[in-house]
């Protein structure tokens, strides 16, 4: 259990900023960067306040919540009345249902572009390439 706060860092940063980003709040400074720093927490402000939750800039059960609501993956009245630890895995479930993602957000920055060919992606490592 655990909540994301000014300070905080990693793979479940990089995933609560890219749910931020696709429900629409902008990180135009620093962007997804796994580090939640003030423009991160000011972006998850305005969502609390948009949802109308606790607006403190505190990711926790109830901001998660309030995403899945945002995402279309919850019903409104299924966000708790107050904050609360998560669990970093409930996180990671939801930004990989609305993503749709089968890498780590740590391994999408070895990624410079994916490129279609013919009948097969092509995934550009740097200068190397993976064939799928």
């Amino acid at each position: 259990m655990s909540v994301l706060t000014i300070g905080s860092r990693g793979d479940s940063v990089i995933e609560w900023q890219e749910l931020l980003v696709r429900a629409g709040y902008q990180l135009p400074k620093y962007g997804v960067d796994g580090s939640y720093g003030q423009e991160t927490a000011t972006a998850t402000k305005q969502f609390q306040q948009d949802m109308a939750i606790t607006t403190d800039g505190i990711v926790g059960v109830q901001t998660l919540q309030a995403m899945k609501v945002r995402l279309g993956m919850a019903d409104p009245e299924s966000i708790p009345q107050s904050g609360g630890q998560m669990n970093l895995d409930d996180l990671t479930e939801v930004f990989k249902q609305e993503t749709g993602a089968i890498i780590a957000p740590s391994q999408s920055k070895f990624l410079s572009f994916p490129v279609l060919i013919g009948t097969g992606l092509v995934l550009w490592y740097g200068k190397k390439k993976k064939w799928f």
